[in-house]
């Protein structure tokens, strides 16, 4: 565990544990999550697949496209919803534009061709936004895995900004900034070897 001396914001938090990082995937994880087992099994199998450059999960709070409705009350039942989920969308994923962090995973290759979340960006509720990049042997892209299942309690950053949604100023004020990022170093980027 890294613990930081200050609060340096979400981006420097970010790329202090992927320089400090050691697997070939990389996952970044709210702490207001629950993960279920075979989660990172799964993201894995995903991540195998050379068109995935960001992977995100299903969740009961995202505020996008990948927020599904759910039916569970306990963690048994949570744990039992993921669990079927997983067996009934098994291999499943889609398009997604928004791929927010509450839990999404890149393989080391793409974010080492990407690089460092820009360090200006210090809201923990951006969203980082991939664009497809065709390159040659190079075409990596944002999805969604539907067999991914995370409870998201929001409470970390979309929670905290309550009614008012101080996030859509912050975010409107450099808009996919991350994923602009993404798509230029991508875009310039040879293929892998």
């Amino acid at each position: 565990m890294l613990h930081n001396a200050t609060n340096a914001g979400f981006a420097v938090a970010t790329n202090t544990a992927v320089s400090r990082a050691r697997g070939s995937i990389v996952v970044f994880l709210n702490n207001d999550t629950i993960v279920p087992d075979g989660t990172l099994d799964r993201i894995a199998r995903h991540l195998a697949d050379p068109p995935i450059g960001l992977l995100g999960a299903v969740t009961n709070r995202a505020g996008n496209e990948a927020e599904i409705d759910t039916s569970y009350r306990t963690y048994g039942e949570l744990r039992r919803f993921a669990r079927d989920r997983a067996a009934s969308h098994a291999g499943h994923r889609f398009d997604i534009r928004t791929a927010t962090m509450f839990c999404a995973a890149v393989r080391r290759e793409v974010w080492d061709v990407v690089g460092p979340l820009d360090e200006r960006l210090k809201s923990a509720s951006l969203k980082t936004t991939t664009t497809r990049c065709g390159c040659g042997r190079w075409d990596t892209g944002s999805f969604c895995a539907d067999d991914v299942f995370v409870h998201h309690f929001g409470q970390a950053s979309i929670g905290r900004l309550g009614p008012t949604r101080r996030h859509a100023a912050a975010s409107s004020t450099q808009p996919d900034a991350v994923g602009n990022q993404v798509g230029q170093h991508l875009a310039a980027a040879p293929p892998p070897r």
